[in-house]
């Protein structure tokens, strides 16, 4: 049976498990590091041979715990740059620390011609 992986088709680019309060990831692959630039605001960065366009990579970013006042935590990317991706954490319009788990993925498939990517 294929996964969703295969039949999509995308290929994992980079795994992370960041943890909030410091930024750090003691569960990573393919050489990514992240970091912490201030409260709610991380980064993720790619080696220089994993770059990912931001026409061909899909990032999912899943919180793992609510904010402490309670309110659920929400992610954005910023993926323009093809190594470094911003990752902001809110909880309601506040950024947030929080642990969370994050995938890159790329498309695996040549792009039809005259497209992005």
């Amino acid at each position: 049976m294929q996964n969703t992986f295969d039949i999509a088709p995308l290929a994992i680019v980079a795994y992370a498990e960041v943890i909030g309060a410091t930024g750090l990831s003691p569960n990573v692959n393919s050489g990514v590091t992240t970091s912490r630039l201030s409260a709610g605001r991380y980064t993720l960065t790619l080696p220089a041979n994993m770059l990912q366009s931001s026409n061909r990579d899909l990032i999912f970013v899943q919180p793992k715990v609510a904010a402490p006042v309670g309110t659920p935590v929400s992610a954005s990317v910023d993926d323009t740059s093809v190594q470094v991706k911003a990752i902001d954490l809110y909880n309601g319009t506040t950024f947030a620390d929080c642990d969370f788990s994050v995938i890159v993925l790329r498309t695996v498939i040549t792009p039809p011609a005259g497209s992005p990517g």
